[in-house]
Order: structure tokens, then C-alpha cells, then sequence
């Protein structure tokens, strides 16, 4: 099980395209909404769905047969050379109005990747690369909803971005 707690990749969706393509949101008011998985007895009552996707791009050191779609030039930001990673995109900002997360559901796959055949001057094969999908995590943090995942791509590999989904309860004010 992923426990988030590798170095930390942040990401924001608020208008940085060098970070997020395409994010999208949707939020829909209801009157009533539970989760139902995990079952809680007397679970609390939500009064907004919310739902998230796009594409979550990562830094590259602009070496040649990079992705040239990505224009982030940036070292710190990549998902390369084995180093595993925590990707925390902040979904929505406590700014967007008080709420709190009663329940979410959460999807993150690979979107681009970069197999190199020789790395260093030294051939190698195809590398194992991965997201781990089945522990993409929506929470509160402070006030913010924020989306982790850890990701790794192996030495000669590189992940250009990563597609993910978040569908999120929450409560907030009724406007």
C-alpha cells in the first residue's frame, strides 16, 4: 500500500499549464449523498459532488528525444532516474470557500513515458516504470483537497505526465 511519504512533487491546477494540462472540474449540488465504502454507520450527509481530471505534467532536464510538448525545464520536477515520488496536486483551495471531505474515490495512470535505449552511453532495455493506481488518495489537507500518488519511473526512463480522476462528497455552505 502507498504511503505517500516520499520526496513530495507538487502541483497546482489554479492556471500553471507548465503543471496541469487541460484540469477540469465539476461540482454538482445535491440534497443528499453518502459513501458507501468503506461503510460507516451514521455516516454524515454531503451537499456537493465534485468531480476532477486532467493531466498532471512533470519537469524534464531538456535532453534530446524528450517530450517537447512539456516546456517545464526543471530537474526538481521530473519522475526519473528511480527516485520515487509523491505527487500532491492541490485539487481546490481552501479560497474556493469552506467545505470538508466526507468521502472521494481517485484514479492515477500513466499519460506519456520516456523509454530510453541507452542511457550514459550504456544500451539498456525498456526500464519498469509505474504509478501505483490503486492507492490514489483524495484528502483534506488544512483546507485544501489535494490528490496524492506515488510514482517512479526507473533509471533510463522518464514519466512526462500522469492522468488521474478524483470524484469527491463534501459538504459546504449552501449557497
Amino acid at each position: 500500500m502507498a504511503d505517500f511519504q516520499f520526496t513530495p512533487l507538487v502541483r497546482e491546477t489554479d492556471g500553471v499549464v507548465e503543471q496541469v494540462a487541460f484540469p477540469r472540474a465539476l461540482e454538482i449540488t445535491v440534497l443528499e449523498a453518502h459513501s458507501i465504502f468503506p461503510l460507516e454507520e451514521r455516516a454524515p450527509t454531503a451537499n456537493r459532488l465534485l468531480f476532477f481530471a486532467g493531466s498532471i505534467e512533470f519537469g524534464v532536464d531538456g535532453d534530446v528525444g524528450e517530450d517537447s510538448i512539456n516546456k517545464e525545464v526543471n530537474e526538481e520536477a521530473e519522475v526519473d532516474e528511480g527516485e520515487q515520488r509523491t505527487v500532491r496536486l492541490r485539487l481546490l483551495s481552501s479560497e474556493a470557500g469552506p467545505r470538508t471531505v466526507l468521502g472521494s474515490a481517485s484514479v492515477a495512470a500513466p499519460g506519456n513515458v520516456y523509454l530510453a535505449g541507452n542511457h550514459g552511453g550504456i544500451d539498456v532495455l525498456p526500464d519498469v516504470f509505474g504509478v501505483n493506481v490503486a492507492n490514489a488518495l483524495t484528502q483534506q489537507i488544512g483546507g485544501d483537497v489535494w490528490l496524492l500518488s506515488d510514482v517512479v519511473a526507473e533509471l533510463g526512463s522518464q514519466m512526462n505526465r500522469m492522468s488521474y480522476q478524483a470524484n469527491v462528497l463534501t459538504t459546504a455552505p449552501v449557497r
